[in-house]
């Protein structure tokens, strides 16, 4: 990363605005390199970085619990099938490409069995039973602040890329059952999610609708960055898109239900998605598609201008944003 003088860093700088945000945004860029559209870094260490120096009476709020340092033997997160779940789910050799979602129904869920046996699968089979999900083997945990991306390989289908609890049951994803059924939502069995789907191309949380209107539509978009912020009871997911015109855009998204628990990236598709690759992940195995520099300004901007966070708040969190997601 090469490390530019602040004028230099000021006068390259595109500022959003003007005024002490602007010099924040410049300041928060510096380090990075210009705005290529190839992000030539792969997983960096996780140690965060040396704090700064703040003006007097300025110090960045308390973040708790503080984020635990990888062991020497942490490697990047890969997608996994888990024992007893997901049959018939088909990953590639490396872990980060989905090449099927199944072709048929989880077993289980077909026949109503164990948890299963609750009305909610019985009556609206045909919805809660098709999502399968998989998830990968290491996730985000509070106190943590992460970045991975997800890669569509298809036209957008009815997939997404997101995350959910550690250990929820996700085959099948469930239950968006609402409105046009008349049940309560979300139903009680729904596991705590946020995910970005491909076909509705929105944002749903705990599977209800978030974000329909303000995001990119173009079926051209392929890349999409996932920036959690878990330094509270919640992660806060930062969704990363480029525009037709090829500008970043970030937006966020509160998540609940999550309580603590560790933040796991996930994709779930429709059983009918089979027999060729669909989508894959990139936890920090290869270099990230957006550029880091551009990231980093472009969230501070966000938190800034939409989340309510002060200029010293936002640079505090965003010290603690490591690039990929890796095994304790």
């Amino acid at each position: 990363m090469n490390n530019l003088s602040p004028w230099r860093c000021f006068t390259s700088w595109r500022l959003r605005s003007v005024g002490a945000l602007g010099l924040v945004a410049c300041l928060v860029a510096c380090g990075g390199g210009g705005e290529e559209p190839e992000l030539a870094q792969s997983l960096p260490s996780a140690a965060p970085a040396s704090p700064s120096s703040e003006p007097p009476g300025a110090a960045p709020p308390p973040i708790s619990p503080a984020p635990i340092p990888p062991s020497a033997a942490s490697q990047p997160a890969i997608l996994v099938i888990e024992s007893g779940t997901n049959p018939s789910i088909s990953l590639s050799a490396d872990g980060l490409t989905v090449t099927s979602f199944g072709g048929t129904i989880n077993p289980k869920c077909a026949a109503h069995e164990g948890i299963y046996a609750n009305p909610v699968f019985a009556q609206y089979q045909s919805s809660v039973c098709r999502k399968r999900g998989v998830r990968a083997n290491a996730g985000v945990r509070q106190g943590e602040f992460r970045y991975f991306e997800g890669t569509r390989l298809v036209s957008p289908q009815n997939f997404a890329f997101g995350i959910t609890r550690r250990d929820d049951n996700i085959d099948p994803l469930c239950c968006y059952v609402g409105g046009v059924f008349g049940v309560d939502l979300p139903h009680a069995l729904t596991t705590p999610s946020m995910s970005f789907n491909m076909v509705n191309l929105g944002v749903f949380v705990n599977l209800l609708a978030a974000d329909s209107g303000d995001v990119i539509t173009s079926p051209l978009v392929q890349h999409y960055g996932f920036a959690i912020d878990y330094s509270q009871a919640n992660p806060m997911v930062y969704v990363v898109q480029k525009t037709a015109g090829g500008a970043m855009k970030v937006r966020g998204y509160q998540t609940s239900g999550f309580n603590g628990v560790e933040a796991v990236p996930m994709m779930y598709g429709d059983f009918a998605l089979n027999g060729s690759p669909v989508a894959s992940v990139n936890f920090g195995q290869q270099p990230f598609y957006f550029n880091e520099a551009t990231l980093r300004a472009e969230l501070l901007i966000r938190m800034t201008t939409a989340h309510d966070l002060s200029p010293t708040e936002a640079a505090a969190k965003l010290k603690l944003l490591s690039l990929g997601v890796v095994t304790p």
